[in-house]
């Protein structure tokens, strides 16, 4: 169907090792050989779990497998210097509900919600989209890997990580200028947060929170369809503060009659009482 060429690829000299690739990059603590009996039983389970993501990765986007493990491993190492794990092991233990996600790499929690993000030129679409996203979160020094605001870039882009494979200029821009109109965020003329607002997001956010700070604005906000959604929904509004002002306006009117009315008619009533 949508990759016919993958069928023309070596199973040995292609396939086994993109397969076998992809499921150590969702699982780096992967090991193949296990002594004891009960740890080998759960390695099974593991083994089966990571499967079902590998699954669901190829299927969403079977491309991935007709990608070179040079191209491959460039893209994992690239999100992994961003991150080069997600979370410590106590913070796994007191956080399970989250599985998987709670303890991959950031290339690996790319690799399961956006795979084809693979398929992008890593040297002109990721890495510029990446800085970009970086200076509107205020991590630009983090875009290569470096240390200083980590877990502020690298966070943002595991909650929602498909904004990766929209395009900078046709998507995430116009989103954000949208924003910027409507007043939701307030960009400067290069396109980053001005220092007013990222002093407001500053001082909202270090008050009583004990996780690093969030973006501006939310990957996922960012990631939001601006003609499905954003659009259509701010003219209804609109539309509706419209018809709002409307009926404010015309009960207005007919208040300002009633007194109007109630004033011409009082002095008639009373000239009556007078004649009689």
């Amino acid at each position: 169907g949508a990759t016919p060429g993958v069928l023309g690829l070596s199973v040995e000299g292609n396939l086994k090792p993109t397969i076998q690739f992809l499921l150590n990059c969702l699982d780096p603590n992967h090991t193949t050989k296990v002594d004891d009996h009960n740890e080998e039983e759960e390695e099974e389970e593991d083994d089966d779990e990571y499967k079902t993501l590998l699954r669901k990765c190829i299927l969403k986007h079977p491309q991935i497998l007709a990608l070179s493990l040079a191209n491959l491993s460039a893209k994992r190492d690239y999100f992994d210097a961003i991150e080069t794990t997600c979370i410590d092991n106590d913070s796994i233990k007191n956080d399970g509900k989250n599985g998987k996600n709670a303890k991959c790499t950031l290339s690996a929690r790319v690799l399961m919600s956006a795979p084809s993000t693979y398929s992008l030129s890593l040297t002109d679409n990721i890495i510029p989209k990446v800085e970009y996203l970086a200076s509107l979160w205020g991590s630009h020094n983090n875009a290569h890997g470096g240390k200083n605001n980590s877990t502020t870039l690298s966070d943002n882009l595991r909650e929602y990580p498909q904004i990766l494979t929209l395009s900078q200029e046709g998507n995430i821009i116009p989103t954000l200028s949208f924003y910027n109109m409507t007043g939701y965020i307030h960009l400067d003329s290069q396109g980053v947060p001005s220092r007013k607002n990222q002093k407001e997001v500053s001082a909202a956010t270090t008050t009583a929170q004990p996780y690093p700070q969030k973006g501006i604005i939310r990957s996922r906000y960012i990631a939001t369809s601006l003609y499905n959604r954003l659009l259509p929904r701010w003219h209804f509004l609109l539309e509706e503060q419209e018809k709002r002002r409307n009926r404010e306006q015309q009960l207005l009117l007919l208040e300002e009659q009633l007194l109007l009315e109630e004033k011409t008619s009082s002095p008639t009533i009373i000239n009556n009482n007078k004649d009689k």
